[in-house]
């Protein structure tokens, strides 16, 4: 490649100059030399154009768009582009073009704007949510504690570097109680924005700090546990929680009562005696006071830096003498006031704790479903269906069917290409059963679903695209009950992107789908539950009066989620008498197994 000339700037001076160099052949250096002007409005007419005609070649019934005159409907937007004035405008007279496809799965992606667009112009595609660090819990700011109080913990998988829970991994140890008073050694305030530079809110305070380590200075809300196969103090700064972590099919959760209860190992006489050493110490340096008088500062008093070493005045805060004893005594309180400690941490972003709040909502609702069934009915929950909720549905699935019965969870589903994998796992028969002399039989193959063949399956309006398909399937075969509502009618398939020559993108419906027990029926109606339960909605502020609207009470708030584990348990009862001995099912093949073994 040739380098360009720099004591000239004539490009045909260069080429014959880079053809010495290299002679006839290779590549010439012309960045900067060539420039190019683009014509936005023409780029735009030329794209809806090749946009119209995509449609006319892929769509996959001609005839539809025969009878919605597709031929006439390009002469009705082309009259509209002399008004586009910025790409935004270009997609959204796209979008509408392409929504007279009477089909699902038609959707516009507009093109970024070039660098040096106007700030007036912006961007069709949805820039990344920041890098606002996220801590994975609920906080509330508290006047009387001088911090934000941790009202609950995101867990998330804890083995999980990237979705576990920052304020659960290892050398944390914050709990529901503690009270966060700084970050990065800079106190907090209250309110969204505290308009005060040297005390942040805890959200400002973790602006652009996602997946960075910040210090967090914590105030423990209940005295540390001593274990006696750990004899360090979990709480103790440098060292590792010593508290196991907690999931909720586990059973009650030992560490949400007091510490010290049932659960818990009694301390040790040693252990006692360094802990009376240290509350003395804690109250002679504490003098009798509480800690609310030592965080509640006004923002008018001179910042500090919290530190456990040492405490800097800022470069705007009073330098009297006055001052500076002022704050030197705050912080000597707030340094000995009893469990306080400074933890490093590493901040999530917005999408991972989203994934993490999904991953205990699923958990919640299996611990619940157990608990309401009598551990007797299983619960998988599938968000997807691409190589995420493959995976979810792998990795609860082979757990979740040695039950009685099965729920399936199709909520939510926004739908991909793994219906068939799923479908195929879930209609398996037990063939056969390994039967040991001590411990339980196990069916073969062993991913049959379910002892008594019992699935339950969820649907609502968020249940998409593969995830009907899925739905329908599961109805069609008599493999599943449905219950829910009437799902979101597009299970069209849509092929490879069209790109325009501005970089806008288009998907059309390429290819139909005609479903056994429904037919063409499901695009624009979606699959009917065989129970209907509706979802009702709650309004915020009537979360404790829940009951007026018909949520249910106790372990399960999920009305869906309750009535299909009494629908589950109902078809249990069913099954056991429809095919106990005839070795339809895995009960009826042990059954029949016992009977037919050779007596010696």
């Amino acid at each position: 490649e040739s380098e360009p000339d720099s004591d000239s700037d004539d490009p045909a001076a260069a080429v014959r100059a880079a053809m010495q160099r290299g002679g006839r052949g290779g590549r010439i250096w012309v960045n900067s030399r060539i420039k190019l002007r683009i014509f936005p409005k023409l780029e735009w007419l030329q794209g809806l154009g090749e946009a119209w005609r995509g449609a006319k070649l892929l769509y996959w019934r001609k005839s539809l768009l025969e009878k919605i005159e597709w031929e006439h409907i390009l002469t009705q937007y082309q009259a509209l582009m002399p008004r586009v004035a910025s790409s935004v405008e270009f997609a959204d007279v796209l979008d509408q073009m392409i929504n007279h496809l009477p089909n699902s799965h038609a959707t516009v992606s507009g093109s970024l704007p070039p660098s040096g667009t106007a700030a007036g112009t912006p961007a069709l595609r949805a820039a990344p949510m920041g890098k606002q660090g996220m801590l994975g819990g609920v906080f509330e700011w508290s006047r009387a504690k001088g911090g934000y109080v941790v009202s609950a913990v995101v867990t998330g998988d804890h083995w999980d570097q990237r979705i576990g829970g920052p304020l659960t991994r290892l050398g944390s140890d914050v709990r529901k109680g503690d009270v966060i008073v700084a970050i990065n050694r800079r106190l907090l305030w209250g309110g969204v924005n505290s308009g005060h530079e040297m005390y942040p809110s805890l959200h400002e305070a973790l602006a652009g700090m996602a997946g960075k380590e910040v210090l967090l200075t914590v105030i423990d809300s209940e005295p540390p546990v001593f274990v006696d196969s750990f004899r360090e103090n979990p709480r103790e700064p440098h060292s590792t929680p010593r508290t196991p972590m907690y999931e909720p099919w586990m059973g009650p959760d030992p560490h949400s009562s007091k510490r010290g209860e049932s659960g818990v190992t009694k301390l040790s006489k040693s252990a006692r005696r360094r802990m009376k050493r240290k509350k003395k110490a804690a109250e002679s340096a504490h003098q009798n006071k509480d800690a609310s008088e030592v965080l509640a500062a006004s923002p008018t008093t001179p910042s500090i830096e919290v530190s456990t070493t040492n405490a800097r005045i800022s470069s705007n805060s009073d330098r009297s003498p006055s001052g500076v004893k002022a704050i030197k005594s705050r912080f000597e309180m707030l340094r000995n006031t009893a469990g306080l400690r400074t933890i490093r941490v590493r901040c999530a972003g917005f999408y991972e704790e989203m994934e993490m709040r999904y991953r205990d909502w699923v958990r919640e609702c299996a611990h619940s479903v157990r608990v309401e069934s009598k551990t007797r009915v299983g619960y998988v929950h599938i968000g997807e269906m691409e190589k995420r909720g493959y995976a979810d549905f792998t990795r609860s699935y082979l757990v979740e069917n040695e039950r009685d019965a099965l729920i399936l969870d199709l909520r939510g589903n926004c739908g991909g290409f793994v219906s068939g994998f799923l479908m195929d796992t879930l209609s398996r028969q037990p063939m056969g059963a390994q039967i040991p002399r001590y411990g339980y039989a196990t069916p073969y193959p062993c991913e049959v679903p379910g002892r008594c063949q019992v699935i339950v399956a969820i649907v609502d309006a968020g249940t998409c695209s593969d995830g009907e398909s899925l739905a329908q399937a599961l109805k069609a075969r008599n493999l599943a009950t449905i219950v829910g509502t009437r799902t979101w009618g597009g299970v069209i398939v849509t092929g490879d992107s069209v790109e325009l020559v501005d970089g806008t993108s288009i998907n059309f419906p390429t290819e139909g789908y005609y479903m056994r027990g429904a037919g063409w029926g499901l695009e624009n109606h979606g699959v009917e539950p065989d129970v209907v339960e509706q979802y009702p909605p709650v309004f915020p502020g009537l979360e404790d009066s829940v009951d007026k609207l018909g949520m249910p009470q106790g372990p399960l708030r999920d009305p869906q989620l309750q009535r299909a584990v009494r629908v589950a348990l109902g078809k249990i009862s069913e099954e056991d008498e429809k095919k106990r001995g005839t070795g339809m099912s895995f009960q009826g093949l042990i059954y029949e197994a016992n009977k037919t073994f050779p007596k010696l």
